[in-house]
């Protein structure tokens, strides 16, 4: 049994995993919005997946490593145990299942990195570039075609904002998996040299249908996150005009402005452009009066908005996390012992009664709140200890590391990753997003590694 396990083409399974991404997101937000919203097919596979990588990379790994993988999984297995017995003496029974699946979740990340980190660092794993774009690309074409034929879910249930998310659930889950995917795209087609026609097309079409879906997502998630990409590409193109072929990359400068004027032009016009003007009284439209799903909907761009003090400011800002901030951090801080060290858990008991608790979506403080102290410090344990040695190998070659694009599309993916997690949450404590960034850090690792040794 054993051997058959390690045995299995671990590369084909992973390349499967992500490619099958979009489809269990779309299936998930079918079943949570129509059928139940505890144990859904997206997060039963998910976890599988974690299930398995997790046993296959102890099989795999030299007995020493073996020995920190076991203590970190007994550790973090012995305080899932406890956080479960702390919410039942809590809580009861009460919406138990809703508190297992918010452990998983808030862990899925830290057991899958240390899981990939121990499989693609002793198998040398390798997975092609155009496995994430393909990701993309299905992700964009579903919102595309579902707002096409009008099927698409709004990605605001309630309020004035509008934008569709096409049959996906969670607008900022969503928003943050096409920057992470875009990150990738950008790199292949704008910071490299594309040499096979077929790629280029490829490329090309991912571009388009990406652009219409984060100004379509009307959320300010992905444009932030395209805004930032693309002033990295431009430095990068910049220098790879230096360093390799000045002509054909100023032209890919020249391409991303035309893409950046298209953008601004249109932004008024698009759903992201008129939450923008609603929620922040930013002027980016030139109508008074615009059409958006067949609606004709009022702009006030003429009319400024009033903030009257700073926390009026912090909460458009947060779209009103400061205030959830605020009610879980007095929970946290006025409980018990035991809250404070394994968390308030994920349900909330208040004059409505049992429901689930509403989470601050700034998931630092998810992680701590719900979590406690020792699950916060478990979380971040794998995760600080390999980037400690991605910035050790990072400092040891920085030179060549600061011109590797490989290299910095893989340190823009983690930024934008944990830049995210502080304002718009369903980042770190996403399975969906939770497989992009582990991916990313085992193979900035891996590369950085390469690099020191080829210094060497």
């Amino acid at each position: 049994m054993i051997e058959k396990i390690k045995n299995v083409n671990i590369k084909r399974i992973c390349i499967v995993f992500i490619l099958i991404q979009p489809i269990l997101d779309i299936v998930t937000s079918i079943l949570v919005r129509h059928i139940n919203n505890i144990f859904t097919i997206g997060i039963f596979i998910r976890s599988i997946f974690m299930i398995f990588v997790a046993i296959y990379g102890i099989l795999i790994s030299a007995p020493k490593e073996r020995k920190k993988i076991l203590i970190y999984y007994g550790v973090l297995a012995l305080y899932l145990v406890i956080f479960i017995a702390t919410m039942y003496i809590t809580n009861g029974k009460n919406m138990i299942f809703t508190q297992i699946k918010g452990a998983i979740k808030c862990f899925y990340l830290p057991i899958i990195l240390v899981a990939l980190f121990t499989i693609f660092t002793k198998k040398n794993i390798k997975i092609n570039s155009n496995i994430y774009i393909y990701t993309l690309l299905i992700y964009c074409f579903s919102i595309f075609i579902t707002k096409i034929l009008g099927i698409a879910y709004p990605t605001y249930s309630i309020g004035l904002n509008v934008g569709t998310t096409g049959l996906f659930f969670a607008a900022n889950e969503i928003g943050i998996i096409l920057g992470i995917l875009a990150v990738i795209l950008f790199r292949e087609l704008f910071m490299k040299k594309v040499e096979n026609k077929r790629n280029f097309i490829l490329y090309i079409v991912t571009l388009f249908l990406y652009i219409y879906s984060i100004l379509e997502m009307g959320t300010k998630v992905p444009i932030l996150a395209f805004l930032g990409i693309l002033c990295v590409t431009i430095i990068m193109c910049i220098v790879n005009a230096i360093k390799i072929n000045k002509k054909i990359f100023m032209k890919k400068i020249l391409g991303i402005l035309g893409i950046l004027i298209f953008i601004v032009l249109i932004l008024p016009y698009t759903a992201v452009g008129i939450n923008i003007n609603r929620n922040y009284g930013i002027n980016t439209d030139l109508l008074s009066r615009i059409k958006i799903n067949g609606k004709e909907i009022e702009n006030k761009s003429n009319t400024e908005k009033i903030f009257n003090n700073k926390e009026e400011v912090t909460t458009a800002a947060l779209s009103g996390r400061n205030l959830f901030l605020r009610n879980n951090m007095n929970e946290f801080t006025e409980g018990k012992g035991a809250n404070k060290l394994f968390g308030i858990g994920y349900v909330d008991i208040n004059s409505k009664g049992i429901v689930e608790r509403k989470t601050v979506e700034i998931d630092y403080c998810d992680i701590l709140f719900m979590q406690g102290i020792a699950g916060f410090i478990l979380f971040w344990l794998p995760i600080a200890y390999i980037i400690f040695y991605i910035i050790k190998y990072t400092i040891k070659n920085i030179k060549y590391n600061i011109l590797d694009v490989e290299i910095i599309s893989k340190y823009i993916i983690i930024g934008l990753a944990f830049c995210v997690a502080m304002f718009a949450g369903h980042t770190l404590v996403a399975p969906a997003v939770s497989i992009y960034i582990a991916l990313a850090v085992v193979k900035l690792y891996m590369d950085l590694k390469e690099n020191c040794k080829l210094k060497l």
